[in-house]
């Protein structure tokens, strides 16, 4: 028989015995923990269901979706149409459906919907894959547009207007995009931006931060080659949140400033590459969206989105470091910041403090890198700016 424990023995001592105690008040324990797990159960199934009445959840279900695709155009859907049937053309009407659901032409979406189940009444797609299963891929879309339009009634939302004439082009060094900006929303977080672009403060910066539904991207600590610099403890300068806080979604695109202890980061910035990033949501103030919001032209932002981070691929010396953590969702490869320039219509605004000479407005808005004079006359090339 093993020795007794000091306690047991001052508790034998003082007369106490714990296993008979134990026995008296057996099924008032079981009672008590039954109703504890229960209970538990219980919550778990109320956040479940209350999680399927969320925009949240109908847009992981899409979004995770073999059916979720980045096509889904007018002209790729007519294309299809003149070149296949069946099953081929019933995926292209899916994809139609999300991507005008994604752009919030609901109306146009139940249209799409409605053709698909009128024209292929047996497609897998309009039916329940099993009985397990609540809804179809077309009843899924149905329900995603239903809790979005919910979301809008109940929180009075009003598409923000976005401002295309004066936009800044964001050259980094895995490609460029353009950002509109919603002045009504959040004009002096617009201002901010701008004044920033100008000064050249965001040129050399590089992106911070990659999850798997937005990046971060700014700050003077990120101008450096050492990534435990990037998140500094103390904001340079903050701003105060703005109504783009509470009044426009975190979609895909979208780009606001950092929230941080005092208000918000006046000079670093989050984009959403996700379908929706409700875990900033009126959290941050979106001022901005990125403006090639055309599927599939997205490979900038993709680009950024696939980056591998220290958290898929540490290095000994970096799992080494005790604040390793804190890196973890930085780009193992560098992403720089390689050059902001405001524009007003078809030309460079006046008042950039760096030499903007070479920089000439690309073909069209999108993702390819802006077209730049070699300096030798002739065609226009699109290689990288040098970093400056």
């Amino acid at each position: 028989m093993p020795p007794k424990t000091k306690l047991q023995a001052e508790a034998e001592a003082e007369g106490f015995d714990f296993r008979q105690w134990f026995l008296d008040h057996l099924k008032p324990i079981v009672l008590v923990a039954a109703v504890v797990v229960i209970a538990g159960v219980g919550l778990i199934l109320f956040q479940s269901l209350k999680r399927k009445e969320s925009a949240e959840y109908w847009t992981d279900l899409i979004s995770t979706s073999l059916f979720a695709s980045p096509f889904g155009s007018d002209e790729v859907l007519e294309r299809i149409e003149q070149n296949a049937s069946g099953e081929v053309v019933a995926h292209a009407l899916v994809q139609r459906a999300i991507r005008l659901t994604r752009e919030k032409e609901f109306d146009v979406a139940l249209d799409v919907l409605a053709r698909l189940d009128t024209d292929f009444p047996e497609s897998y797609l309009t039916k329940l894959p099993s009985p397990d299963i609540r809804f179809s891929v077309t009843g899924a879309l149905r329900r995603w547009i239903e809790v979005e339009r919910d979301w809008e009634t109940r929180n009075g939302y009003k598409e923000p207007e976005l401002n295309k004439d004066r936009v800044a082009l964001v050259e980094t060094s895995v490609g460029a995009f353009w950002i509109g900006f919603y002045p009504e929303l959040a004009a002096e977080h617009v201002e901010n931006f701008i004044t920033l672009a100008k000064s050249g403060a965001l040129n050399g910066t590089s992106v911070t931060s990659v999850t798997g539904s937005l990046f971060q991207f700014g700050g003077e600590a990120s101008k450096d080659t050492d990534p435990f610099n990037d998140t500094p403890e103390i904001e340079d300068s903050t701003i105060e949140p703005g109504a783009g806080r509470f009044k426009a979604r975190q979609e895909r695109g979208c780009i606001s400033t950092l929230a941080v202890d005092g208000g918000e980061s006046a000079n670093r910035f989050a984009v959403v590459t996700g379908e929706r990033a409700f875990e900033i949501e009126k959290r941050q103030t979106v001022f901005g969206r990125v403006l090639n919001d055309i599927y599939p032209e997205w490979t900038t932002l993709d680009e950024i989105k696939n980056a591998i981070t220290y958290a898929k691929s540490p290095s000994e010396e970096i799992k080494a470091n005790p604040d390793y953590l804190k890196i973890a969702d930085h780009p193992v490869e560098f992403i720089r910041i390689l050059r902001v320039t405001v524009w007003s219509g078809d030309k460079i605004e006046d008042g950039h403090d760096f030499d903007v000479s070479a920089v000439t407005k690309p073909v069209d808005r999108g993702d390819s890198a802006p077209e730049k004079d070699d300096g030798k006359g002739g065609e226009m090339t699109t290689d990288q700016p040098e970093d400056e």
